[in-house]
C-alpha cells in the first residue's frame, strides 16, 4: 500500500528546533520514530520530506503542534547566551536552552508590538577584561546607589530588575539539565531565563543575582571564544558580584554576631540569602576565619543540609510577572485573542505559558463552553 505523504508546506528548520527543545540528538530521534539516523538528518536539512506516518510519530514523540511544523520561519535569532555550568554543560543541552532562550526573545518582541515596556535603567559601566575584587564589590554598590535601594535586604530582587527593564522567565524543563540559568543583552534589553527546577527560593534569587553580575560585567564579552580557564574566572566574577550585590559589605557583616546555625538562619530569612552563601560571604569578607568557615561547612553536611536547607519550604519564589501581565492585559481588553497569540507562534500551550509566566491551562480554549442566559421568566419565577 502506498504511504501517505505530507505536503510541501513541512519547515525542516522546524523539525530540528523540536528535536533540540525536547534535548533529543539526532540519533535518539530516529531511533525513537523508527527511521535511520541519515533519514532524520536528511528531514532537517530539507534533502527529504518525512511520509504523513513518519510526521505522526514526531508528533507523537515531540508533542509539537502539526502547524508548528509548517510554520515559516520568520525571523532567525541568535544567542550569544552565558550559562552558569558552561565548563561542564554538553551541547545538547545547551541547545535545549538556546531554544527556549530564542522563545523567550521572541515572545517579547510579538509583545513589543502592543505595549511600552519599562526602559532599561543601568549605570554606564566600563567593562573590563579583568576585575579585582574591590572593584566588584564597588560595582554593586555603584547599582544599588543608582537604583537607590538603600544597602538592607532586598525584598523581590525579581521584580526590582523587572521595574529596571528585564526580561526574565522562570520555568521548569522535565529533566535534570545541570543548568540553572542564563542570561543574554540582546534587543537593547537585558534578558534572563531562570530554571524553576530547584527548590529553594533563595538559590533561584542568587541565580539571578549571578546573572545579573554577568549582565553589568561581561555584556562585551564574546563568551563562544572563551576557554575553560576564562569561562571559570568569569563565573567566579559573576558570583563575587552577586554576593556583593545581596550582601554588601558595608551592612551585611554588621548583622553577624555568632557562628551558631541558629543565628545563620535568621540572617537567611532577613536577608533571603542561602546559608551556604552567607557562610561563602563570611568566609570572602574574612568575617568568619578559615577555621570557622570550615567548621560550620562539616556541620551542615552533619545536619544533611547541603541541598536542603531550613525555611527552604517556607521562604516563597521570586515569579516574573511582566511578560504575564502585558499578555493578560492585550487579552482582557480583547487587543488580541488568545487564538491569534496561540497560532502565531504554534508552540506546545503548556510551553508557552511556562515561558510567559501564565497560569496553567490559562491559554486553553474552552472550545466546550457554551455561553447562555436564563430567560426573564425563570428570573422572575426565582
Amino acid at each position: 500500500m502506498k504511504q501517505s505523504k505530507v505536503s510541501n508546506n513541512f519547515v525542516p528548520e522546524r523539525l530540528r528546533e523540536a528535536r533540540m527543545a525536547r534535548g533529543l540528538t539526532i540519533t535518539e530521534l530516529a531511533k525513537k520514530i523508527g527511521v535511520t539516523r541519515q533519514a532524520v538528518s536528511q528531514y532537517e536539512l530539507g534533502h527529504r520530506t518525512p511520509n504523513g506516518e513518519i510526521i505522526r510519530k514526531i508528533y507523537d514523540i515531540l508533542e509539537f503542534p502539526y502547524a508548528f511544523y509548517t510554520n515559516p520561519v520568520k525571523t532567525d535569532i541568535n544567542n550569544n547566551v552565558l550559562y552558569r555550568s558552561l565548563v561542564n554543560t554538553k551541547r545538547q543541552i545547551r541547545d535545549m536552552m538556546d531554544i527556549r532562550f530564542k522563545w523567550l526573545k521572541k515572545i517579547y518582541l510579538y509583545l513589543e508590538n502592543y505595549i511600552e515596556f519599562p526602559e532599561v535603567n543601568l549605570p554606564n559601566i566600563d567593562q573590563e577584561d579583568n576585575y579585582s575584587e574591590q572593584k566588584i564589590e564597588n560595582l554593586a554598590k555603584e547599582l544599588r546607589d543608582f537604583w537607590g535601594i538603600g544597602l538592607g535586604p532586598i525584598k523581590n530582587l525579581t521584580r526590582l530588575l523587572e521595574k529596571n527593564g528585564f526580561i526574565i522567565s522562570r520555568s521548569a524543563i522535565n529533566k535534570d539539565i545541570g543548568i540553572d540559568a542564563c542570561s543574554e543583552w540582546h534587543l537593547k534589553r537585558p534578558f534572563v531565563y531562570l530554571l524553576s527546577n530547584k527548590d529553594s527560593a533563595v538559590r533561584s534569587r542568587f541565580d539571578l543575582a549571578h546573572e545579573l553580575g554577568h549582565i553589568i560585567l561581561h555584556t562585551e564579552t564574546d563568551i563562544q571564544s572563551l576557554n575553560k580557564s576564562e569561562l571559570k574566572k568569569v563565573e567566579k566574577e559573576a558570583y563575587r558580584f552577586a554576593s556583593a550585590f545581596l550582601l554588601p559589605e558595608d551592612s551585611f557583616p554588621n548583622e553577624v554576631l555568632t557562628t551558631s546555625l541558629e543565628h545563620l538562619i535568621s540572617l537567611k530569612e532577613r536577608w533571603l540569602v542561602s546559608i551556604a552563601a552567607i557562610v561563602y560571604r563570611c568566609d570572602e569578607l574574612k568575617i568568619f576565619s578559615k577555621d570557622q568557615t570550615l567548621y560550620i561547612r562539616k556541620k551542615l553536611s552533619r545536619k544533611r543540609m547541603r541541598k536542603s536547607e531550613p525555611l527552604d519550604d517556607i521562604i516563597k519564589s521570586e515569579n516574573p510577572v511582566l511578560l504575564k501581565q502585558a499578555i493578560e492585559m492585550l487579552i482582557d481588553n480583547n487587543i488580541i485573542k488568545k487564538y491569534n497569540f496561540i497560532d502565531y507562534f504554534n508552540y506546545p500551550i503548556r510551553e508557552l505559558e511556562n515561558i510567559s509566566g501564565l497560569s496553567k491551562g490559562y491559554l486553553n480554549m474552552n472550545k466546550n463552553v457554551i455561553n447562555f442566559e436564563l430567560k426573564k421568566k425563570a428570573i422572575k419565577d426565582k
